[in-house]
């Protein structure tokens, strides 16, 4: 028959499995092997494993109520028909700012686009989308949101990236370096036509080189 029991605010009740619960959405329970979901609004109180066998028992003991697992259902609509991947960040550093990201983390595969399933939210922990660190978005977290979300992904591009940081890098080294020559240009004047050489090809690299490195992130939207 099931161990557990949902009552209904008409007065009904029902017997079975309760297999998924999503507060403020709807539950899921699987009665005499047919699965039937509830809406939230309709639902009175869920007795998580109310008809199980209780074990006899030398000793009464005091009963825990059983953990229920929040979530939400995520679908992420990507642009391009490329395949993106929704991440759980579990550990580590992940910083990010100025258009780079700084990673030292790990982290575990939720589920690839269109994902299109419940994701577990209790924990609290942050998520991020894209394929690999270096093409990993912004964080961002899911446990204050109900229902289905629903997210635009542009997905990255780790080419992008990577010549993003090798701009930025020359070309910042250029612009400091350049500056430099001419800061001392004035008692060695032969050093200010490479200084005005280094400022001139190492600004736009560097100008060039940021964007690159902004617009080469996975970008998201929530709808």
């Amino acid at each position: 028959m099931g161990a557990d029991e949902l009552v209904l605010k008409n007065g009904g009740m029902m017997r079975g499995d309760v297999v998924e619960m999503i507060p403020g959405s709807h539950v899921v329970i699987v009665v005499a092997g047919e699965s039937r979901t509830i809406p939230w609004a309709e639902v009175e109180r869920v007795d998580r494993n109310k008809h199980t066998p209780k074990p006899i028992e030398v000793a009464p003991s005091p009963s825990i109520p059983p953990t229920i697992p929040t979530g939400v259902r995520v679908h992420l609509d990507v642009r391009r028909g490329k395949t993106v991947e929704l991440q759980r960040l579990v550990g580590g550093l992940y910083a990010s700012g100025y258009g780079m990201t700084v990673s030292g983390m790990s982290w575990n595969t939720v589920c690839a686009s269109p994902c299109d399933r419940v994701i577990d939210t209790s924990g609290g922990q942050a998520f991020v989308l894209g394929n690999n660190p270096f093409v990993f978005s912004r964080k961002f977290r899911l446990e204050n949101r109900r229902g289905t979300v629903r997210i635009d992904v542009k997905p990255g591009s780790g080419t992008l990236i990577a010549f993003g940081i090798i701009f930025t890098g020359i070309g910042g080294g250029l612009a400091i370096g350049g500056p430099l020559l001419l800061a001392v240009s004035g008692s060695t004047p032969s050093f200010r036509t490479p200084g005005i050489i280094l400022t001139a090809v190492g600004l736009p690299m560097l100008a060039v080189g940021i964007p690159m490195l902004v617009f080469g992130r996975t970008r998201y939207k929530f709808r």
